[in-house]
């Protein structure tokens, strides 16, 4: 993991809201899920699509391009995009609160996910 980077203030992202945010050079989608934040690249590892506009379905998101779903706390694979797959997993990052603060550290080896 990298270092911690304050990338919001918990006020600007409510439960159920989420922000696209830089870190470090890499694009960051941080969402909060009744009260638990979670951190993943904002790009999907399919064909690069944005995930800030994703549906949620609790903890799955699902690529708006190609309908890949991924776990938000492991990244894992839950559903193949419907054009040319497969796909990799989605990188997660560490997100946490102190305060008012959200943090985010971007995770580095992501052959662990």
């Amino acid at each position: 993991m990298g270092d911690f980077v304050k990338v919001a203030r918990t006020s600007e992202i409510p439960p159920g809201a989420r922000k696209s945010v830089w870190v470090e050079g890499i694009r960051v989608l941080v969402l909060n899920i009744g009260g638990t934040y979670y951190a993943v690249d904002d790009s999907c590892p399919h064909r690069e699509c944005s995930m800030e506009h994703a549906k949620l379905k609790g903890t799955t998101i699902i690529c708006p391009c190609h309908l890949a779903q991924f776990d938000l706390e492991t990244g894992e694979v839950l559903a193949e995009p419907v054009e040319f797959p497969p796909t990799g997993p989605l990188p997660v990052h560490q997100a946490k609160t102190e305060g008012l603060d959200i943090l985010v550290a971007l995770t580095t080896d992501f052959d662990s996910i």
